[in-house]
């Protein structure tokens, strides 16, 4: 399936050390088209999922097991890039600002 890369679209993440797959990539009018893509949905199951996050340079990160003592996430993982989204279009909370250091 193609694409119009002039428009908004969401790309899947796989790591380089995993071959013989092609990411996922699907236009999309807003986040929460997104968020309700199956497999990305799917992510939300673990109990340990705190929230969606928009990461630097546009990655959507899963972010999880959330402390409350310190305010951040304990782990956390790209999922995919927006493109064609600033922050606004995104509202989600900034990664950094839960990511444990």
């Amino acid at each position: 399936m193609s694409i119009d890369k002039t428009k908004k679209y969401f790309r899947q993440r796989i790591p380089n050390y995993i071959s013989g797959y092609d990411a996922f990539e699907v236009n999309v009018d807003t986040i929460h088209d997104v968020l309700n893509i199956k497999w990305v949905k799917k992510w939300e199951s673990n109990p340990e999922f705190h929230c969606w996050a928009l990461g630097s340079d546009g990655h959507l990160m899963y972010m999880a097991k959330y402390n409350s003592s310190t305010g951040k996430c304990e782990y956390w993982w790209c999922v995919g890039t927006l493109y064609g989204f600033d922050s606004s279009d995104a509202m989600l909370p900034n990664a950094d600002d839960l990511m444990s250091h």
